[in-house]
């Protein structure tokens, strides 16, 4: 059977299936029998062969409903519940069964609700499940995918279903333990505000006004902010209310800025230059002045920001090879002034750099 061929006996099945409400009350006999047979069967399984799809799989003195027998003896168990049954309960004895067994996928369904497992993954119970399927809620196109990618009798003998399950599971794994630790990086964040932060706004602060708070009155900034939610709560950000307003002494909060997009090029001297971020512009722009400038680039070791000395700066990056570096630890502000000065410095008109978004 053609792939366009099973994707259309499964969406004929999950159809029928979703608008048929008295298969809701069948019992486990029947789910076997009327659903998970028949999906089996679309997906290429030979459900009429013991050696490829045996029911009643001894262990030990249990069993499980159905095991799915591939290449060089691996397995594939499916546990089946009636429709009205919940599965939690259910799914620490499947998976006790599976990781005995060395099983690489198995399946807890009451028919509808389809609970896709790694057994040999790590975690509790919950965490070794991949992926759910649930006919009578998700689009037919979405489950006749997954049925596909996960059940499908050739993605698991050639290992594409594991391999794709694997990725799934590391995938929900890795925004598990994102979302775990969050937390505590805002904990330490409050209580401790990092360096690179400090140093930030200390910096950004500097590029504004020309005045460097210290690390200390940085860091008390940022617990007190963090811990108002709040940073404009601490020092109002406030601009005078247009001349003619009535109201001309009276102050209006200044509203936040949109972020800065991300730059996908910029132009200088007749030239397009191709960068991804705003530290693209200032190192490809300064060895554009180096080598536009090499006999006179050393005026710019009159700014903090460039030294000949790498060690005296944040995140260094060498002018060509002239020896010089110029800081890249930079705000966007920053960047666009540093390109500015140094157009000043050379007798650039102040337009003479155009950003391309």
């Amino acid at each position: 059977m053609s792939l366009s061929s099973i994707k259309q006996a499964l969406e004929a099945a999950v159809i029928e299936f979703k608008n048929n409400e008295e298969l809701q009350a069948i019992d486990e006999t029947t789910v076997r029998q009327v659903i998970i047979l028949r999906i089996l069967a679309t997906l290429g399984w030979n459900t009429y062969s013991i050696s490829e799809v045996q029911p009643e799989y001894g262990i030990e003195t249990r069993r499980v409903d159905y095991c799915l027998h591939y290449s060089h003896g691996k397995k594939l168990f499916i546990e089946a519940k009636r429709p009205s049954e919940k599965l939690d309960g259910h799914q620490e004895q499947l998976l006790d069964y599976a990781f005995r067994e060395n099983v690489d996928i198995a399946i807890l369904t009451n028919g509808f609700t389809w609970w896709f497992y790694l057994p040999k993954a790590g975690g509790d119970w919950n965490q070794r499940k991949f992926y759910a399927i649930d006919i009578l809620e998700q689009e037919p196109k979405d489950i006749i995918n997954r049925f596909i990618t996960f059940l499908m009798k050739e993605n698991i003998d050639s290992g594409k279903a594991l391999e794709e399950a694997e990725k799934l599971h590391k995938s929900h794994e890795r925004n598990r333990t994102i979302a775990e630790k969050m937390p505590e990086a805002w904990k330490l964040i409050i209580n401790e505000p990092n360096e690179l932060l400090v140093d930030l706004i200390a910096e950004t602060t500097e590029e504004i006004c020309g005045l460097k708070p210290s690390s200390q009155r940085v860091a008390e900034f940022v617990r007190v902010a963090l811990n108002n939610n709040n940073a404009t709560k601490i020092q109002p950000l406030t601009k005078k209310v247009p001349s003619g307003d009535r109201s001309s002494n009276s102050h209006e909060k200044r509203t936040v800025a949109p972020m800065t997009p991300r730059p996908t090029a910029f132009s200088f001297d007749g030239q397009n230059y191709p960068v991804r971020y705003w530290k693209d512009v200032l190192t490809t722009f300064c060895n554009m002045i180096g080598k536009k400038h090499s006999g006179s680039i050393s005026q710019v070791l009159n700014h903090a920001s460039f030294s000949r000395d790498a060690s005296s700066l944040r995140h260094p990056c060498e002018i060509l090879n002239t020896g010089i570096y110029v800081k890249t630890h930079l705000s966007t502000e920053g960047v666009k002034y540093h390109v500015s000065l140094l157009l000043k410095m050379f007798g650039y008109p102040e337009d003479a750099v155009k950003y391309e978004f």
